[in-house]
């Protein structure tokens, strides 16, 4: 349920950073978007570091399986949905502040949405390698 409540807020930010870029009638000119060398660095150097992550996107206990699936079905679809509004505008124009990795933009958010994803699935199959 973690990463799907990490999801959820990204979904948020990169909604509300797109948002800001279509009211200032910030276009992007061709889709793409920017990630910083620096946030690369950043995201590289804790690959093998064990981070705590905040109380507010901690899973809750009683959590079934099946819920956590759900959600995160739903959030493909919001980010499916999201997707046209990364394409027309400036992913690039704002930033909002990460926990770990300072200010980023909405294109670095959905950046680092994958590189999340990516290091638990990477955890999971390291404790299901352990049990077999």
């Amino acid at each position: 349920m973690h990463v799907a409540t990490v999801e959820t807020s990204v979904i948020r930010i990169c909604a509300k950073l797109l948002a800001k870029a279509e009211a200032d009638g910030i276009f992007s000119a061709d889709g793409t978007m920017t990630i910083s060398d620096d946030l690369l660095e950043q995201v590289n150097g804790t690959n093998t570091k064990k981070l705590q992550a905040p109380e507010r996107v901690l899973p809750p206990a009683d959590v079934l399986l099946a819920d956590a699936v759900k959600a995160i079905k739903e959030n493909r679809d919001a980010f499916d949905t999201l997707l046209p509004k990364f394409r027309e505008f400036d992913a690039d124009a704002g930033s909002f502040p990460h926990p770990y990795f300072g200010d980023l933009t909405a294109g670095e958010w959905l950046a680092l949405t994958g590189a999340h994803a990516v290091r638990h699935l990477k955890q999971i199959r390291r404790i299901e390698s352990k049990l077999t």
